[in-house]
């Protein structure tokens, strides 16, 4: 999918280069400045191409190119789905994803991903797009999810992610009470020993750090908010176990299993509200995905239970 970005010269750009330009006003990188330099029509001023010494006058339109039109997820096989689409611009794409639904192929799974849905997407719209992930969600995890368009736009959203600017905020429903209405849960998150994909919190793991906010108390569960200030595999997950309150329907890590006494027949986790600054743009962006139907049924079945 075809993305370019546009800068009009002041001014005070008088004889400042275009590769100053490129990087401290749009913080392209070396790597995606030479990228540019070599598409076709890559970096102009004023409809002729340049290069990145060229010098600007005042009112000089500069041009360069972020993704080439030609460019898309090729590979994937295109597969007709619904997509909920919660916002989009020229970078960016949100998804609010349901349960069930992996973000990219994977075995078992080779067409029928998010991905394969959003290729066929806009395909039907005659648009190519490579799909890129900005964070991950598990299968069962429902919720919101950002697809960068373009790799400058998914390599500032990864920065904003790291440092904490992007913010993931997360409901979840937990086994039990928690003791405290709020806390900080601060411990490493290592793999289990000889069982595949299955998390820990051990010693030598990775720093992970999680917030958590009870906002309803039910006869045997509870509604938590939780924060994610890292991005460890299955992090809420196995902080919560670990904190003794597991998510419902999550077997792998002490909750029940399907079918259970609350009906929950996936992990109970929903990526909530996100919020981050548009990469280009500098806009802060914030949204709020309401609960999926199975966790507000739980919910609504036991509200005369609310404690």
């Amino acid at each position: 999918m075809e993305r370019k970005l546009q800068y009009i010269a002041a001014d005070t750009d008088m004889g400042r280069t275009v590769k100053d330009v490129l990087q401290h006003h749009f913080h392209l990188s070396a790597r995606q400045i030479s990228r540019a330099k070599f598409m076709d029509d890559g970096i102009l001023v004023n409809g002729v191409e340049v290069t990145v010494r060229w010098q600007l006058n005042p009112g000089d339109c500069l041009m360069v190119a972020l993704e080439d039109k030609e460019a898309g997820s090729h590979q994937l096989i295109p597969q007709p789905g619904e997509l909920d689409i919660r916002y989009e611009d020229e970078d960016l794409v949100l998804v609010n994803k349901p349960s069930g639904l992996v973000v990219h192929p994977s075995p078992g799974h080779y067409a029928d991903s998010l991905a394969n849905i959003m290729v066929w997407h806009y395909g039907q719209k005659g648009e190519h797009i490579v799909v890129r992930p900005v964070g991950r969600l598990d299968r069962e995890t429902s919720g919101l999810i950002y697809i960068a368009k373009n790799k400058a736009a998914v390599r500032k959203m990864e920065l904003q992610r790291i440092s904490g600017e992007m913010e993931r905020h997360y409901l979840a429903l937990v086994h039990g009470s928690p003791e405290r209405d709020e806390g900080i849960i601060e411990e490493p998150i290592g793999p289990e020993p000889d069982i595949w994909m299955k998390q820990r919190v051990t010693p030598d793991g990775a720093y992970a750090k999680t917030a958590y906010r009870v906002r309803l108390r039910f006869d045997g569960y509870s509604l938590v908010e939780l924060h994610l200030f890292t991005g460890r595999t299955h992090q809420i997950r196995v902080h919560m176990a670990w904190l003794g309150h597991p998510l419902l329907g999550d077997s792998m890590y002490g909750g029940e299993t399907t079918q259970n006494e609350f009906g929950m027949e996936r992990t109970a986790l929903h990526s909530w509200r996100l919020v981050c600054t548009q990469p280009f743009t500098r806009e802060r962006l914030e949204f709020v995905c309401e609960l999926p139907e199975d966790m507000k049924r739980l919910i609504e079945r036991d509200e005369k239970y609310c404690i």
